[in-house]
């Protein structure tokens, strides 16, 4: 497998200040501008669970590449996920 390109996980959440920081409490990004504290917390949570989703998105992508014996459902399901902009996703962040 290639080697990520991104800050590894866990991502975490600094209400104090606003950011999202690695765990030696590096920031990896302010988010400003939104005064609503339930928005910011929800955005917070997204951008902090991207490691996770990339983790999630790799495992989809390599069993739909390994997998050869599949129900065609499960084909369906798969050749959903694996569209044209998630694969460019998935390259753009792998080395």
């Amino acid at each position: 497998m290639k080697d990520l390109k991104h800050t590894p996980a866990p991502w975490l959440i600094s209400p104090k200040y606003q950011v999202i920081t690695d765990k030696d409490n590096y920031n990896i990004v302010q988010i400003a501008g939104i005064t609503h504290e339930k928005e910011w917390e929800a955005n917070a949570k997204l951008i902090a669970s991207a490691p996770t989703m990339l983790d999630t998105l790799i495992t989809v992508s390599n069993f739909y590449h390994n997998c050869e014996a599949l129900t065609v459902a499960e084909q369906v399901i798969l050749q959903k996920l694996m569209t044209k902009p998630l694969k460019n996703i998935l390259e753009s962040l792998l080395i």
